[in-house]
């Protein structure tokens, strides 16, 4: 970490900036585990607040794996918004354009899988629980 500058003025400007920021998150365990814990029940909540009355949970299967790479492992690639954004996104509207054009059959799901893993390959946004979204 680097030192203070010297006048508080200035400490607080560099704060506002980014510079200068105390990471109490990974410093603390029980300060993590507190906020992992609120945010992981405050996104899944909000979530299933906003489908009411909730038609199926199985629907917010991948929701569960994103809610623990974005408050659980912050740092991992999978956990970037570009990954979870365009890896649910993409995820979602290949699936919904596989069972449109082709239908609801064994083969479709396994088309649409594949063509998920290919997009978020290629595209830079890999986040697995992404993968559940073309089979729900």
């Amino acid at each position: 970490m680097l030192p203070p500058p010297p006048s508080s003025e200035v400490f607080l400007l560099a704060r506002l900036l980014g510079f200068y920021t105390i990471d109490l998150m990974h410093r603390s365990p029980i300060i993590r585990l507190l906020w992992c814990a609120f945010g992981a029940a405050a996104g899944i909540g909000l979530a299933l607040l906003l489908s009411s009355p909730p038609a199926s949970p199985l629907f917010f299967a991948s929701l569960g794996g994103s809610a623990v790479f974005l408050f659980g492992l912050t740092r991992a690639p999978a956990a970037q918004p570009r990954a979870l954004l365009g890896g649910h996104l993409g995820g979602a509207l290949i699936g919904i354009a596989c069972y449109q054009f082709f239908g609801d059959a064994l083969w479709v799901y396994i088309l649409a899988q594949v063509l998920v893993l290919w997009y978020m390959l290629f595209t830079g946004t890999v986040h697995p629980p992404a993968g559940a979204n073309p089979i729900s």
